[in-house]
């Protein structure tokens, strides 16, 4: 319709119209992503002491380090913060010590589990509501 209107042809409106938006997109690849600069929350006490088995009840989001996005944060984030605390909480990446090791087993399982409802899409959308 905007064709017929200013009475132009096809690479006319594009390059009126369509060419700006895709140069400033390709602009806005320079910036650094915000997953590259994403930071976590810090890793409480009471993080470390949750039971895997009363995952209903957990913040996923809290669990993961994204309780300050929630809702907001995109896959790619969710996915890297999941990265993150794997890494930082295996089982088979911490030296095993007694206690410690015990609450990061199970704190790995919630973040394993908070991952598994924030990466789809539905039981996210069921979890946000």
């Amino acid at each position: 319709m905007r064709r017929k209107r200013d009475n132009s042809t096809e690479s006319e409106d594009y390059e009126k119209h369509v060419l700006p938006h895709v140069l400033a997109r390709s602009k806005l690849g320079d910036k650094p992503n915000r997953v590259d600069t994403l930071t976590l929350d810090e890793v409480t006490e009471d993080l470390l002491h949750m039971e895997p088995a009363k995952w209903r009840d957990q913040d996923h989001y809290r669990v993961l380090g994204l309780s300050e996005l929630r809702f907001k944060a995109t896959p790619e984030q969710i996915k890297k913060a999941h990265q993150l605390r794997a890494l930082q909480f295996h089982p088979d990446k911490i030296t095993k010590t007694s206690s410690s090791s015990e609450r990061s087993d199970s704190f790995f399982k919630c973040v394993q589990r908070a991952y598994e409802v924030l990466r789809d899409p539905i039981k996210r959308r069921q979890y946000d509501s």
